[in-house]
């Protein structure tokens, strides 16, 4: 049985898949809002943030709000090479099969492009051009970091100030972020939960990560709650290593008492 079904729950709380979680994204509301604002109102932007702290999860606030036009377009990083055909993709998701029999144009698409790290310059001459010409209503590109892409000077000064740096998280957001999830239920403590932060780096996803490793590695176990003692342990990468470290672990009577 998984681990989370002694709560009562159905899904995995600390799942890190953007497009299953409807969980709300803590202290980056403003970023959102600001996304959509651009995205309607029609802008280039960028978006910047390391792998996990959650610019995929922003796109899909974007997707949520306006796919009901169908005009959305979003493409993986893992999947944008330098030979993909920009116009190929807009026509496609705008007109379908014969739309591209007669070549007609997109029209108000809105293009994500999420974690890029190569287009070519055809493709960003593609994306100007359509983005001049209003067949493309607003594009987001997102990126790791600055370094990751090479942007020609005539898509800096379509982007100008709508360079977004996402902030690292600090405590109180982590806190924010795993209670939010498992709300209902204290076996993650503040204390537990600050340690995997620490241990996390501060990125969402490692985090998310961690608390479910933790979990299901202390349910199996059969205690009662996650202590900070566990926490190196259950995330220890060697077998042996876990059964010799809980074999060693002195619990507290008060804490063997919770455990029955």
């Amino acid at each position: 049985m998984k681990w989370y079904k002694r709560f009562g729950l159905e899904e995995n709380p600390f799942t890190t898949d953007p497009f299953k979680s409807d969980y709300t994204l803590v202290n980056y509301s403003q970023i959102v809002e600001d996304l959509l604002y651009y995205t309607a109102s029609g802008s280039i932007v960028l978006l910047e943030g390391e792998s996990g702290s959650g610019k995929t999860m922003m796109l899909r606030q974007i997707i949520s709000r306006f796919e009901g036009y169908g005009k959305v377009v979003y493409v993986e990083g893992d999947k944008l090479k330098q030979d993909l055909d920009v116009e190929a993709v807009l026509n496609k998701k705008g007109h379908g099969l014969i739309g591209n029999m007669m070549k007609k144009k997109p029209n108000g698409m809105i293009l994500l492009l999420d974690n890029v790290s190569q287009i070519s310059a055809r493709n960003f001459e593609k994306i100007k051009y359509y983005f001049d010409q209003d067949y493309i209503r607003s594009v987001i590109f997102t990126i790791h970091d600055n370094s990751d892409i090479d942007l020609p000077p005539s898509m800096v000064d379509r982007i100008a100030r709508r360079h977004i740096v996402i902030p690292p998280l600090i405590n109180f957001d982590a806190l924010r972020i795993v209670r939010d999830r498992f709300s209902d239920h204290f076996f993650l403590s503040d204390e537990v939960i600050l340690k995997l932060f620490k241990i996390s780096e501060g990125n969402v996803r490692k985090l998310l990560n961690n608390c479910d490793k933790v979990c299901n590695f202390v349910v199996k176990q059969g205690r009662g709650e996650v202590l900070s003692k566990y926490v190196n342990i259950a995330l220890a990468t060697k077998k042996k290593k876990v059964q010799k470290n809980l074999a060693s672990i002195e619990v507290h009577p008060k804490h063997a008492e919770a455990e029955q």
